[in-house]
């Protein structure tokens, strides 16, 4: 748990110390009331970190809405980070992720039209405009808002990787905390997130004692899990997983925070594994396509494939013509979260009797 690999830079930890009293005395104004926040007249689940990213935030807000949309109307609303839009912003078939982003688009493509998906830099405006709608929904679930302290959440879940926890990071510009350690408080439930599967009771007993949950937070522990592959193109059938052997040399094409969990798992299949990795949410261009299509063709073996996510395919299908032939062996691998310790189904319903008893 307290990964000595972590960076730190201590030199700018000075400037790590100025970021953090500005901070904490933004959530001070907040506390004692003198910036408001605003309570919403249904359940408002807030989804968020106190990291700049990769924990794996996206795959657990799909798993909430997925959970609700069984419950009620529900809606998912984000900032749609990355986008070249503004204001608020009802995804539908004709969105992409230049007017949403890549994650709102991620999300749209995954349930269509039985979770609504909207964006807007205004979380309380973005709310407002959701409940004067036609379609109203019954519980909302705020994408990456933690810090967005202008609204006030019915239920609160902080999400911390396990390769990376908050408890042994800095502040920016030193690491990678966005506000103290100690605004874990203001969260109900805490998931350590991007846990090895294999984990030992030893290794969860530690986990629990770095994090330190209050009493009133659950703790639950997950793990990622991985999809068949698909065509990005939509053409042709799918490659399991399962399928990908010795003979397989991968290149794996990404623009998220942290793929190394990505690219341990292709590496147990494949034989060989070449990565490109660009900054998370990058804006692909014709000159990336062609360093993808070069490394590509640079590869040995007849059995050589591309990869990338889903949240890289929102991003990457508008320009998959830059790719030449090689488009016709790119695919995308789903992600998914797995509950370890059989805590899915005790998180499940704490959201669910939540949603039904603040509707």
């Amino acid at each position: 748990m307290n990964n000595p690999s972590v960076k730190i830079n201590y030199l700018l930890l000075p400037f790590a110390v100025i970021y953090g009293m500005v901070v904490r005395l933004r959530n001070k104004l907040f506390d004692w009331g003198v910036l408001r926040s605003r309570v919403f007249p249904l359940p408002v689940i807030c989804i968020g970190n106190l990291t700049v990213g990769g924990t794996g935030k996206t795959p657990h807000t799909e798993h909430v809405a997925g959970v609700l949309r069984d419950v009620c109307r529900t809606a998912v609303l984000s900032r749609g980070y990355g986008r070249r839009t503004h204001g608020f912003i009802l995804a539908d078939e004709s969105s992409d992720a230049a007017t949403i982003g890549d994650e709102p688009k991620q999300m749209k493509d995954r349930f269509g039209d039985s979770v609504i998906i909207a964006v807007d830099e205004s979380r309380t405006e973005g709310l407002d405009l959701l409940l004067a709608s036609n379609d109203r929904p019954g519980a909302v679930v705020l994408d990456d808002a933690y810090q967005h302290r202008y609204v006030k959440p019915s239920l609160t879940v902080l999400l911390t990787s396990y390769e990376r926890p908050f408890t042994c990071d800095a502040l920016l510009p030193a690491g990678r905390l966005r506000e103290n350690r100690a605004e874990k408080h203001r969260a109900d439930i805490i998931i350590l997130t991007k846990c090895p599967a294999d984990m030992a009771p030893i290794d969860y007993r530690i986990a629990i004692n770095e994090i330190k949950p209050f009493p009133y937070q659950e703790l639950f522990f997950t793990t990622l899990t991985y999809g068949d592959l698909h065509r990005m193109d939509g053409c042709g059938g799918t490659l399991p997983l399962s399928e990908l052997t010795a003979g397989h040399s991968v290149l794996l094409v990404t623009g998220i925070a942290n793929p190394a969990q990505l690219r341990k798992q292709l590496e147990k299949r494949a034989g060989a594994v070449t990565a490109i990795n660009f900054p998370d949410h990058h804006s692909f261009t014709r000159r990336d396509l062609q360093r993808v299509v070069s490394a590509f063709q640079s590869m040995r073996g007849d059995d050589k494939i591309i990869v990338t996510t889903e949240k890289d395919a929102a991003r990457l299908r508008p320009m998959m013509e830059h790719l030449g032939d090689a488009k016709d062996k790119t695919y995308v691998l789903p992600v998914k979260v797995k509950f370890l310790l059989g805590q899915e189904e005790k998180f499940n319903n704490i959201i669910k009797r939540h949603v039904r008893e603040n509707t």
